[in-house]
């Protein structure tokens, strides 16, 4: 056993998503045709940079004419891959239903391993909410409503941000920037990833996997946090997300765990379809808490 009761093929099966979902291809191709059409129509602001890598990117994608916009709640999402595929173009459909409700959507992109390792993704990531809050007024956001949402590797990448001393990252920043956040299908203990056939392509090592895993470093007690996974995920990602959000309780965070019947690591992001999906509908309950709480 390499870790917990798995072999190395039991464990290596437990995370590959793309052997276990075999239609996988007919889902990207989905996203990014309805992504394509999203933008076709969207009022958007496409390519921004957040920093010097080719890949630090964003895009906002505004509710209505963003000329009157003026503090309006600002969501980033971070897109998946397990830190080494995946475009921010593939995701711009996630905007549709929340840019209804009144919010900024800023979806955003970050260079890949192994080119980079997870540190510094983490580090890019972190970059992309600071300019968020340091820029929201040029584009009528407001810095005090900033929350935000990532799917799988993205959602690891969401829970290390929302554990960021910001002030030590920036000590211009305040203590919280990202006042909360919406997990889906994530990853939160990466000793499983080092151990699998992953980490070929990740190059994690044991100080790295323990530096940079949300289980090592829970989110702040001042955000609230909805950890998501699909009723049909493997049994470690279930594990993952009952287990950081047993965590995340244990801290004294507000948090809730849902898990999302009739769907696997893939197709829980259609519940990002439409103003009524469980993840769009999560996301602007949090949003709509946060501004009757200013």
């Amino acid at each position: 056993m390499i870790y917990r009761d798995f072999s190395q093929a039991q464990l290596d099966e437990q995370y590959n998503n793309l052997a276990r979902i075999p239609d996988h291809e007919a889902y990207v191709a989905r996203w990014a045709a309805d992504s394509e059409r999203y933008r076709s129509h969207a009022n958007c602001r496409l390519d921004i940079a957040y920093g010097d890598h080719p890949r630090q990117r964003l895009d906002l994608f505004f509710p209505g004419d963003s000329l009157s916009l003026r503090s309006a709640p600002i969501h980033a999402f971070v897109h998946g891959g397990y830190w080494y595929a995946q475009a921010k173009e593939n995701f711009s459909y996630v905007a549709d239903g929340l840019t209804d409700s009144g919010i900024i959507v800023a979806v955003i992109e970050y260079a890949l391993c192994p080119e980079v390792l997870i540190s510094e993704i983490v580090r890019q990531v972190r970059s992309a909410m600071s300019w968020l809050w340091f820029n929201a007024g040029t584009f009528g956001g407001d810095p005090q409503c900033l929350s935000a949402s990532g799917h799988s590797a993205g959602a690891h990448l969401v829970a290390m941000s929302l554990a960021t001393d910001w002030p030590t990252f920036d000590q211009r920043l305040p203590i919280n920037i990202v006042t909360s956040g919406v997990t889906i299908g994530g990853v939160f203990d990466l000793e499983p990833i080092r151990l699998s056939f992953l980490n070929e392509t990740l190059g994690l090592d044991r100080i790295t996997e323990r530096r940079e895993s949300p289980m090592q470093n829970l989110p702040s007690d001042q955000v609230s946090l909805v950890v998501m996974v699909g009723s049909e995920e493997s049994s470690e990602f279930i594990r993952q997300s009952n287990d950081f959000a047993s965590a995340c309780i244990g801290k004294g965070i507000d948090t809730k765990l849902m898990v999302i019947p009739d769907h696997h690591h893939i197709s829980v992001m259609d519940e990002f379809r439409g103003p009524n999906g469980e993840i769009t509908a999560a996301i602007k309950q949090q949003v709509e808490r946060r501004q009757n709480a200013e």
